[in-house]
């Protein structure tokens, strides 16, 4: 994966870090996540491409403070059939959204990786965290895909799937229970949303 046209200099988002650019704080500032912090080790600045030298100003964790954009690439073993095309087509012949949700996502839910955190645990350092992932450009290619993976599920059988939805809110307690009439909190930045098909409003595009 490193070697993908993704990571180019040129033409895509840069590739890995530049060695010994980032020094990660140590303080722990409480939060429960065990991800969060040790996420930036052995990581460092994006060392090529259009994002060389961007700053940041969320992380680690949930400090406000200004730091170049962190990668720590991650491939190993465990991770390599994740991102196979027969882990794709295993996705996609699951056949009710359980078991969709169940062969896409991993960590913190489960104890064994899957598709969606193995995406945030490749790419390492900022986007290993939950509270700074974003930061990293290739966070929003990411969920693009892995979005479009599940519209790929539900066109499959779309009066069936559509509105297939469940679990919980949130990792952490009170955990709460998604519905199809879950609202999506957006404010104050824009109002809530409710609905599971991405070609209607507020949402308007498809794949």
């Amino acid at each position: 994966m490193r070697y993908s046209p993704l990571f180019d200099p040129a033409t895509g988002f840069g590739g890995n870090v530049a060695a010994n650019t980032y020094s990660s704080l140590t303080d722990n500032d409480g939060l429960a996540h065990p991800l969060a912090l040790p996420a930036y080790e052995a990581g460092g600045c994006i060392g090529d491409g259009p994002f060389k030298g961007a700053a940041v100003h969320v992380g680690p964790n949930v400090r406000y403070t200004d730091h170049c954009t962190v990668r720590n690439f991650l491939i190993t073993e465990d991770l390599r059939p994740i991102f196979t095309q027969a882990n794709f087509n295993n996705i996609l012949s699951q056949t009710n959204y359980d078991n969709l949700w169940n062969s896409m996502d991993g960590f913190p839910f489960k104890t064994a990786p899957a598709l969606h955190d193995s995406g945030h645990g490749f790419m390492g350092g900022d986007m290993a965290s939950y509270y700074t992932s974003t930061n990293d450009p290739v966070f929003y290619l990411h969920h693009a895909g892995v979005d479009r993976i599940w519209w790929q599920w539900q066109a499959a059988n779309l009066n069936t799937r559509l509105n297939q939805i469940q679990g919980k809110t949130s990792p952490y307690p009170p955990y709460g229970s998604i519905t199809p009439n879950f609202q999506l909190p957006f404010q104050p930045f824009a109002p809530n949303v409710v609905g599971m098909d991405i070609r209607n409003e507020p949402y308007c595009y498809t794949y």
